[in-house]
């Protein structure tokens, strides 16, 4: 009868001791596995030197989009100002209608992601690295929200 009863106490305590650590492992896995999405998300975008976001930031994005500054800058009315009237780089007013134009995009940016869901915009050629990431052009967008 003691015989069967220790037989009985050293299976029972195998048996929590495997549940034991099936349980650690079942955590363990989970936790790495949450872990690597977390990093992954956390990833952003790599910019190259020098560049800077239009909107939201970079180093932490999970949905960037890219547009032609350019084209956006020559659609504005400050734009043709300065080519029109010939506003020499560097002058009080050239500064003034350069700064106008960015305010501008940056508004449009900002709206047409914030409408969206995308959480980062920069100029096209800007990224260096997406990091695996869908890079959505929304130039078109940007130009029709600036109206």
């Amino acid at each position: 009868m003691m015989q069967s009863r220790n037989a009985v106490e050293t299976s029972t305590n195998r048996l929590l001791s495997y549940v034991f650590w099936l349980g650690c492992l079942v955590v363990m896995a989970m936790t790495s596995e949450n872990a690597w999405a977390h990093t992954a998300a956390a990833n952003g975008i790599e910019l190259k030197s020098e560049a800077s976001a239009l909107f939201g930031a970079p180093s932490g994005c999970t949905k960037p989009a890219t547009v032609d500054y350019k084209r956006l800058r020559n659609a504005t009315s400050e734009w043709r100002e300065i080519k029109s009237q010939g506003v020499r780089k560097g002058s009080g007013r050239y500064s003034l209608l350069i700064s106008a134009i960015d305010t501008k995009v940056r508004k449009a940016c900002e709206k047409v992601a914030k409408q969206l869901g995308f959480d980062c915009i920069v100029r096209h050629g800007e990224i260096k690295n997406a990091r695996g990431l869908e890079v959505a052009d929304l130039t078109r967008k940007v130009s029709a929200a600036m109206g």
